[in-house]
């Protein structure tokens, strides 16, 4: 795992909320992947549990379960998250709900992911300053509820690759970490995705 280390930033970590860029990029600027400043998901990304939320359409189940079926195949097993359907006897590293967020500023996102360290006194944290144990991935209906299932697909694997560490990389819409507002058009990760979580985890 290639990792780097930053001092004198500890105390950013427990900044509290979340940014929603959109960023217009340059075709010199073309990448395969982008990471969170080579930031993880503490315990990695194998043998993992994620948690869908009893509140959650029926609708939005199967593009979620596949979404993470494809992590899986796409790194070969690397990235392997199991569904779990009670937290309380196992502990999800990822919770996954499906809401309407009509008001700023999430409107205009088809999803966001939030981090979370519980070893830190505010548990939220900005992922770009330090590793994190567990995400809630949210999935807005306000904006999606007409997509199609492999749209949808597509929103799930975006954000859950923020869960595994990779960040937007608008500078190539053929990647799954491309947002769609930038051009995004694959639904499901590329070969560049699993570059980065190669880079992260192997």
């Amino acid at each position: 795992m290639k990792k780097n280390v930053l001092k004198g930033i500890m105390g950013a970590c427990i900044i509290t909320g979340l940014i929603i860029v959109q960023v217009s990029p340059t075709f010199a600027d073309v990448k395969d992947y982008v990471t969170e400043n080579n930031h993880v998901l503490i315990g990695g990304v194998t043998g993992r549990h994620y948690y869908i939320t009893k509140a959650t359409e029926s609708k939005y189940v199967a593009p979620i379960n596949n979404a993470i079926n494809d992590w899986k195949s796409a790194t070969g097993n690397l990235v392997s998250f199991t569904r779990t359907y009670d937290t309380y006897e196992v502990e999800a590293q990822a919770t996954i709900r499906a809401k309407s967020y009509p008001n700023y500023p999430y409107n205009d996102a088809n999803g966001y992911t939030e981090f979370y360290n519980k070893k830190i006194d505010i548990d939220k944290v900005q992922p770009n300053y330090c590793d994190w144990q567990y995400t809630e991935v949210h999935l807005n209906t306000y904006r999606i509820q007409n997509y199609s299932s492999d749209l949808i697909k597509g929103v799930v694997a975006h954000e859950m690759g923020h869960t595994f560490g990779l960040d937007d990389n608008n500078s190539n819409p053929g990647t799954i970490m491309c947002q769609t507002g930038s051009g995004r058009n694959v639904t499901q990760p590329q070969s560049g995705d699993v570059a980065g979580i190669n880079y992260l985890y192997k």
